[in-house]
C-alpha cells in the first residue's frame, strides 16, 4: 500500500487497533465467540 490507502489504514488501526487485537486474543486464546461488528462511519 502507498499514499491515501496506507494513511487510511494507519488511521483505521491506530483507531481500532486496540478492539481488534482484543477479539483476536478472545478468540484465539480463550476459545470465546466473537460477534462482527461493523464500522460504518467514516474515520476521519
Amino acid at each position: 500500500m502507498t499514499g491515501k490507502k496506507l494513511n487510511d489504514f494507519n488511521d483505521y488501526v491506530s483507531l481500532y487497533g486496540s478492539r481488534i487485537v482484543e477479539k483476536w486474543v478472545d478468540y484465539c486464546v480463550y476459545n470465546k465467540e466473537v460477534t462482527f461488528e461493523r464500522i460504518n462511519k467514516p474515520i476521519k
